[in-house]
């Protein structure tokens, strides 16, 4: 075996005693750092104690069950609402939170979309997609007339155009549109233009009356999309994990599906949501 150069045992030799000093140093400053955590407690920003405080509050916070109570989410509400998907094209798109019955529509607290539970689908082993988004809207558009004969919105520089999307604020005597449903815009002519339930659809159809209506137009980016399928009809509560930014409580979400060509699927669902405090 051969001998090690007297020169390389000491360098091998002093690389041990650093090895030692430095372990020695580590336990020195655990004292240390318990400090820091107890003055973090006391509202020391960079400490130990704060930092893991700030993460537990991730996992401490309500975990919670969403359905549908009346137009939007309720918490512990579980009542399956239903997104219909037609044809390879997106089906109508639902606001299922206003932006206010969640944490009292906090900008402070956040939430996150994380589990989808299917309760049933209208075709077997049909793959659908759910979109959920989230988004805002701009400022009302007031004073709007309603047109019952000819289906007709009017306003005087309303600033939309054909594929805008929009929601209903307010709407006086004429039948036919939702608060909760989102709208496209179609047919913009002028001062003129109608509504429709998808883009480049057929124009909704209004009743009871020529009326106004408040309108505001929206901004919306996209949350996640997962796919659904089911191996039966009424496949109960069937969970999805899923991934997804996580938005202020005040944000407004939607959801909407789109199915395989040649199907009409109708999904409904239950929507875990998490809540936390930023």
């Amino acid at each position: 075996m051969a001998k090690v150069p007297f020169r390389e045992q000491e360098i091998l030799a002093q690389i041990g005693r650093s090895i030692l000093e430095d372990t020695a140093s580590i336990e020195a400053d655990t004292t240390k750092i318990d400090d820091a955590a107890i003055l973090g407690l006391a509202g020391t920003a960079d400490s130990l104690a704060y930092k893991v405080h700030e993460i537990e509050k991730h996992f401490h916070n309500s975990e919670q069950v969403f359905g549908n109570n009346v137009n939007f989410m309720g918490a512990d509400t579980p009542i399956k609402f239903t997104v219909v998907g037609g044809d390879n094209a997106w089906g109508t798109e639902l606001m299922i939170h206003d932006g206010t019955v969640i944490e009292s529509g906090s900008a402070v607290k956040k939430m996150d979309i994380n589990t989808l539970y299917v309760v049933s689908t209208s075709a077997a082993n049909k793959i659908s997609i759910v979109e959920f988004l989230s988004g805002t809207a701009g400022t009302a558009i007031a004073d709007i007339t309603l047109t019952d004969a000819t289906d007709l919105f009017t306003k005087v520089g309303h600033g939309l155009v054909n594929g805008d999307k929009v929601i209903v604020n307010s709407v006086v005597t004429t039948t036919g549109l939702n608060s909760y449903t989102v709208y496209y815009v179609i047919g913009v002519a002028g001062n003129n233009f109608q509504l429709s339930l998808q883009q480049g659809g057929s124009a909704v159809v209004l009743g009871g009356g020529n009326g106004t209506a408040s309108l505001s137009k929206l901004t919306q980016t996209s949350l996640t999309k997962v796919c659904v399928s089911a191996a039966a009809v009424n496949n109960d509560a069937t969970p999805i994990i899923m991934r997804s930014p996580r938005v202020a409580c005040n944000q407004r979400i939607f959801v909407r599906a789109k199915s395989e060509t040649g199907q009409t699927v109708g999904i409904g669902f239950l929507l875990g949501l998490h809540t936390y405090t930023a």
